[in-house]
This record gives structure tokens, C-alpha cells and sequence, in this order.
């Protein structure tokens, strides 16, 4: 069995020194928080105080869920029949940069119209 050298010893010597100390500090430090005997620990200031109840007043206030985001529907209007109503769309083109537009009605009828101009109907 060999000896240790005097370097390896005082870290050994170090330890025992100073783990029993560390327990001594933590058992003060739990001793100290500890109510005392007989005395309720909520009347020595052992629990922390309790917060008012309007202490989220503004936050509940300003709460987009209570609050009205959207404003009302405007009110129904009430409109007449479709003048489109069984109108379809037959074809479109782009001639000399006018746009024109074939119509089908109802009667399977072709329409044709341009662009920017009004027909013998008014549209």
C-alpha cells in the first residue's frame, strides 16, 4: 500500500472540513425560515400577502373578448329580381383593343356587345 503525497492529502483534508460546515449553513438557513413554535406561520409573515381582487380590473376591461369588435350588419335590403338572373357567358375577345362580349339568355339567344358601348337595348 503506497502513501499518499502531502498534495493529494489537503484536498482530502479540505473536504472533510468543509462538507460538514455546508451542512451546518443549510440547517440554519432552514431553521431560520420555520415559524415559531406555536405561532400560526400565516399571521408571522410566512406565506406571502394575498393581492387585492381588482387588481385586473384594466386587463379584464380592455378584453377584446367583452368588447364590441365588429360593428352591427347594415340592415337587409330588399332588391327586386336579377336582371342577369339565366344569363351566360358565351365567349369574350379582344379585337382592335376593344373588349366584346357574347351573351346567352334565357331563350338560348346570342348577344353580343362592346365594351364601352351601348346597344339598341341601353346596355
Amino acid at each position: 500500500m503506497q502513501i499518499p503525497s502531502r498534495f493529494a492529502i489537503l484536498p482530502m483534508l479540505l473536504c472533510l472540513w468543509f462538507v460538514p460546515l455546508a451542512h451546518d449553513v443549510l440547517a440554519q438557513e432552514k431553521q431560520a425560515a420555520a415559524p415559531a413554535d406555536g405561532v400560526e406561520a400565516s399571521s408571522k409573515g410566512y406565506f406571502p400577502k394575498a393581492f387585492k381582487r381588482d387588481r385586473h380590473e384594466k386587463t379584464w376591461a380592455s378584453s377584446p373578448f367583452s368588447r364590441e369588435v365588429l360593428p352591427p350588419p347594415p340592415p337587409e335590403i330588399k332588391r327586386g329580381p336579377d336582371p342577369w338572373e339565366g344569363w351566360k357567358l358565351s365567349g369574350r375577345d379582344k379585337i382592335d383593343g376593344q373588349w366584346r362580349v357574347k351573351l346567352r339568355d334565357k331563350k338560348n339567344k346570342l348577344h353580343r356587345f362592346t365594351v364601352g358601348e351601348e346597344n339598341e337595348d341601353g346596355i
